[in-house]
Formats: structure tokens, C-alpha cells, sequence
């Protein structure tokens, strides 16, 4: 059985011992354990990852000629080891956030915070386009229990929004792009220096719009607003957006797509970047002055993280080696400090009441140890 193939059924099978449990009591520890084991392989699958590199591993066909297919990259390697130590940082952080905040059904939350890091995993090792649009579309649904968690009315009005976004975007626009790229290419593999053997600038064009607007999850304008939506989510939740799953999975996939589907020759060439560029530029100016209009402390982190998730997009499109380098690199130190910053937000919400910036004065004296 292959390794990654391993990976994926061991978290698969750790969703049915939560389920299995079911006790709020033992629940939140199973699943540091589960995030603990998950990180370990994670490390072990990095330590023999001379091994595994580029070699393939097909499960099944999704559709003939096209198969459920796994294999690892070195972009693949620095997400693998992001994501699974975040989750484990957030796992920790969790069990006693929900106990302070009463929350019920802590099983529910669990198994669907596994889930999510099943599909995460799931398109970090995908290795090719259809394998990450399955993985993309089980994160997407996984996430939704979660940013509802709260069961209230206006937890479930943006819980819609965040699903008819990024579920309509995918269909409509990243499907698309996907048939479009097979048809074109007669492959969906993901390849150094990119599939396209030969090409016209205007499908190109085509193809760079569908999926900028399609792996909404990266948040690049006009697609963005579920994101500061889903922030209605239990701090936890807004972490995993954040951080460890969600916005850096559109993020890895965007990077995926640019240089493994398109490649740096043929973006260049056709001069398709300069698209990406305009429109990573406009969400970075956009989005820096509405979040310092934002008072309330995670929307503001929510418009900040829309930002900052364009500087990846906008040092990848601009396609030279440090730049490429620089993207990789802020993808890393953005989810360290942004999970920082959401789960202080978390701790100062639990344990002061405080949710807008504007009420931080003095701040120091209610949180003196913290501060």
C-alpha cells in the first residue's frame, strides 16, 4: 500500500473512532492524539522524501483515463509539515476553548476538523488536477458543519454564503477550467514547467481567468467575501480558514496550477500573468482599506489574511526564481502568524469579552500574564 495512500485511510479511520466515541469527555483528547500521529507521519513521509518524490500512485478511476492519483513534490513537502503542526497547535488550543465557551457536541466538531485535514492532506498529495477537485469539493462541504458550529441564525445565513461561493465557483468555474486544460492538453498531471506543448494566448487567457475565479478558497477579488463571513465560526474554525487548511489550500493549489500546469514559459510567453498580477494587486489595495476599517477584530484579521494570501499569488505570477522562493516563504510565515493572531483573539474574546479593536485600551491590565 502506498504511504500516502496510508496517510489518508489512517485519518479516514480516525473519523470513525471519534464518531465510535462519541463522548464529549474524551473526544477533544483523542483527536490532539490523532493530530499528534498525523504530524508524525507527516515527518516520517518528509524524512524518505528522496523516495517518494514524484512517484505516482494511482487508487482508482475517477473517470476513464483519469485516475484517483497520488504522488509528492517539494512544494507538497513544506505544506505537509505546515498544515499537520498547525492542526496539532489548534487541536490543543480547541478542547479547552469549547469547555470554556460551552459549546455541545463536540464530537460533531471533531470529526468534521479531521475531515478537513483528510482533504487537505488529500490535495497536498494529489497528482493531478480532477484528484484536487475531488479533495477541494470534501474540504469545502467538511468546512461548512464547522463555520456553522454555533447553530444560530446568522451562523447559518453566512454558513450559505461561504457553501454557494465556494461551491458555485468551483462548479462554474473551476470544472470548467479542468475539462477545458484536458481537452487542450489531453493530460491533467501535474508536470515541471507546465503541460501546455503548444497553445493560443487567447486560451490561455481563458483558462487563467477560470481559475483564478474557481480556486475561490484563495480569495482573490470579487470571489472573497466568504471568508469574512465565515467568521461567525468558533475561533478554532477561523484558524483552520485561516492558517491551516482552507485559504492555503487554494493558495498551494494556485501555485500548483501556475507553474505545474501552465509553467513559467508559457504564462511569460503569453503574457497571462499580467492578468494574474492585476487582479492580486487590486485585492491587495482593496482589501488593506477595508480591513482598517474593520472594528471587530476578526473581520479585520479575515480582510487582512484576503491581503496577504494575494502576495503569494502576486510573487508567483511575477515568475522569477526569488520570487517563486518569496511566495513559498510568505505562505509559511503567514499561516504561523496568522493562526498567532486568531487564537489571541480567541483567548482575549474568552477571557476579557473583548471583540473589537476599539475596546482594546488597558488591555494589559485584564490580561497582564498575556500581554
Amino acid at each position: 500500500m502506498s504511504i500516502l495512500l496510508s496517510h489518508i485511510l489512517f485519518l479516514a479511520l480516525s473519523i470513525v473512532i471519534i464518531y465510535l466515541l462519541r463522548k464529549e469527555a474524551f473526544t477533544g483528547m483523542v483527536s490532539i492524539y490523532i493530530s499528534l500521529a498525523s504530524l508524525v507521519y507527516a515527518l516520517y513521509i518528509i524524512s524518505i522524501q528522496d523516495i517518494l518524490i514524484n512517484q505516482k500512485t494511482d487508487i482508482f478511476n475517477i473517470i476513464p483515463g483519469i485516475p484517483l492519483s497520488f504522488s509528492l513534490d517539494y512544494l507538497g513537502v513544506i505544506f505537509l509539515v505546515i498544515s499537520n503542526g498547525l492542526w496539532l497547535m489548534v487541536s490543543i488550543f480547541s478542547e479547552r476553548y469549547l469547555e470554556l465557551n460551552k459549546y455541545q457536541n463536540k464530537p460533531k466538531f471533531y470529526i468534521f476538523f479531521t475531515l478537513s485535514m483528510l482533504a487537505t492532506n488529500g490535495i497536498i498529495y494529489s497528482s493531478n488536477l480532477l484528484t484536487t477537485f475531488v479533495f477541494y469539493e470534501i474540504l469545502t462541504i467538511a468546512t461548512y458543519p464547522l463555520v456553522t458550529f454555533k447553530g444560530d441564525k446568522k451562523s447559518i445565513i453566512n454558513g450559505k454564503k461561504y457553501l454557494y461561493y465556494l461551491l458555485g465557483t468551483s462548479i462554474i468555474f473551476f470544472l470548467p477550467a479542468i475539462i477545458f486544460t484536458y481537452i487542450l492538453t489531453g493530460t491533467l498531471d501535474y508536470k515541471v514547467g507546465g503541460i501546455f506543448t503548444s497553445y493560443n494566448n487567447t486560451a490561455i487567457y481563458i483558462l487563467i481567468i477560470l481559475y483564478l475565479f474557481g480556486i475561490a478558497k484563495s480569495a482573490v477579488m470579487p470571489f472573497h467575501k466568504w471568508l469574512p463571513s465565515a467568521m461567525v465560526a468558533p475561533t478554532p474554525v477561523s484558524a483552520l480558514l485561516h492558517a491551516v487548511a482552507v485559504v492555503k489550500s487554494g493558495v498551494f493549489i494556485m501555485l500548483k496550477v501556475f507553474l505545474f500546469i501552465f509553467g513559467v514559459d508559457v504564462l511569460t510567453q503569453s503574457g497571462a500573468n499580467i492578468i494574474i498580477i492585476l487582479f492580486a494587486s487590486f485585492t491587495i489595495i482593496s482589501s488593506s482599506f477595508i480591513a482598517l476599517n474593520q472594528d471587530n477584530i476578526k473581520l479585520r484579521l479575515a480582510y487582512s489574511t484576503i491581503g496577504q494570501l494575494s502576495y503569494i499569488v502576486l510573487a508567483t505570477a511575477i515568475l522569477a526564481p526569488y520570487s517563486i522562493l518569496a511566495a513559498v516563504l510568505h505562505l509559511i510565515f503567514h499561516a504561523l502568524g496568522k493562526i498567532m493572531l486568531f487564537l489571541s483573539a480567541g483567548i482575549i474574546a474568552t477571557q476579557t469579552g473583548i471583540k473589537n479593536v476599539s475596546e482594546m485600551n488597558n488591555l494589559s491590565s485584564k490580561l497582564p500574564i498575556t500581554c
